[in-house]
């Protein structure tokens, strides 16, 4: 394999071409639900049961019981 045709398929992993993932900067919002999410806050529970995780440019915007975290529109759900 020549260094082109390497560089040439490693441009979509290094986000390159395409639009962005949901969750990425630049894209949609994504919100992840789980039965358990475990966290690391300095005072209170270490868990969350039935959970959400929000992220939006990277970064994660809010995480907290399905009954508390409202999903935004236009956010893509993975359950």
């Amino acid at each position: 394999m020549s260094f082109a045709t390497l560089a040439l398929a490693l441009v979509p992993a290094l986000g390159g071409e395409g639009p962005p993932e949901p969750g990425d900067v630049g894209g949609s919002g994504l919100a992840l639900l789980a039965a358990k999410i475990l966290t690391v806050p300095y005072d209170g529970a270490q868990f969350v049961d039935r959970g959400v995780v929000l992220v939006k440019d990277g970064k994660i915007t809010a995480v907290g019981p399905r009954a508390e975290v409202t999903i935004p529109a236009g956010y893509q759900v993975l359950d």
